[in-house]
């Protein structure tokens, strides 16, 4: 066998063959060669596209009529809303397990509402690294309790050093005002509405979040939901062209004024945001946009929704979208007077019609 200096790839001759088939010697060749890597590029960037467009489809059509002039009932839940945010955000104010009284006083004066309505108020302690805080949840029994319930939850803590308003007063705000609106209504599912601590920082995506707490409870129980709903910074709009920004890319597939409102999840609960959203078009004189996409994409995951989804329940958001439209958001402005209680009202009343529909399914 004869001995041989090296591979065939090794030899000079090899390796300029090589690199003329990478870069062709004519103009014309070249020219080809870079048509068709433009071309690889313009089919990943099409495809990465409609990947995103898939993420951001959403059922129905958006309300874009004129709005009807506010009812008596309307006015009047917008009173209770801002009564709400205003006794939350204004008296009470930042509210956090760093300052336990304040946290205590939200959680009393909470109880004390939902024991008005009539419901009986169930306590759900649970230890983080500042203590013992609190979950609250009343129950409305459905006709057929053996069919999955729909949980509804809000967060009444703040981060220290702001009001919290819009984070999260006006989530509490709505979820009272549907447990209100559904009290006396004979639906077939379950409804438990969910008062939560600790979904700021330091306790977010930690082991001292209280909707972390709870949705581990429930998975070890092996309790079933339909799925859950978190009320989030839900109550800030603005009509002005520029008022809302997107992560990202976003911003191609939504429109940059923020007068909407958000349905936003991961993907794996594309279908219980479709239906959320598909049932709140069909009722509610309020804009309204979707997302169901990975966690990857900021803000997503950025409520007690994540904790629900981590444990394999169908789980989304409900949002004005925080930061990306609210300059107050996580400051010391985020203030009662800064939020649109009329729109809040409109929110919630098509919000209440869409879950009483889901919870009759």
């Amino acid at each position: 066998m004869t001995h041989r200096e090296g591979s065939a790839a090794q030899h000079p001759s090899f390796r300029r063959a090589a690199c003329l088939r990478f870069f062709p010697a004519d103009r014309v060749s070249l020219l080809w060669a870079l048509g068709r890597i433009a071309a690889l590029l313009a089919l990943l960037s099409l495809s990465g596209f409609f990947t995103v467009r898939s993420f951001t489809d959403s059922p129905g059509e958006t309300f874009t009529g004129s709005l009807a002039p506010p009812t008596p009932t309307l006015g009047a839940l917008a009173l209770r809303l801002r009564g709400t945010v205003e006794h939350l955000a204004g008296e009470i104010g930042p509210r956090t397990l760093a300052i336990p009284d304040s946290l205590e006083l939200a959680e009393s004066w909470i109880r004390r509402e939902w024991q008005a309505q009539g419901f009986e108020v169930v306590t759900h302690p649970f230890e983080s690294a500042g203590g013992t805080a609190h979950n609250l949840e009343v129950f409305l029994p459905g006709t057929d309790p053996d069919l999955p319930a729909i949980l509804i939850g809000a967060h009444y803590d703040t981060v220290r050093g702001t009001p919290g308003a819009d984070d999260n007063a006006s989530g509490v705000a709505v979820l009272l005002e549907l447990s209100r609106a559904l009290h006396d209504r004979r639906l077939i599912r379950t409804i438990r509405f969910v008062a939560f601590a600790n979904e700021e920082p330091p306790y977010f995506q930690t082991a001292g979040m209280g909707s972390l707490a709870f949705a581990r409870a429930l998975q070890e129980e092996q309790t079933e939901l339909l799925g859950m709903v978190a009320l989030e910074s839900i109550g800030y709009y603005d009509s002005d062209a520029g008022s809302q920004k997107f992560p990202g890319g976003l911003s191609a597939f939504y429109p940059d004024t923020g007068n909407f409102v958000a349905f936003v999840g991961m993907h794996a609960s594309s279908q219980w945001i479709d239906r959320w959203v598909e049932g709140f078009r069909e009722v509610a004189q309020v804009p309204s946009e979707s997302l169901s996409a990975p966690s990857m994409i900021q803000g997503v995951s950025w409520s007690d929704h994540w904790s629900f989804s981590t444990h394999g329940y169908n789980a989304l958001m409900i949002t004005d979208t925080a930061p990306y439209r609210n300059p107050n958001y996580h400051g010391w402005f985020d203030k009662p007077e800064t939020l649109d209680y009329e729109t809040l009202a409109r929110v919630t009343e098509g919000l209440t019609a869409t879950l009483a529909a889901i919870a009759a399914e």
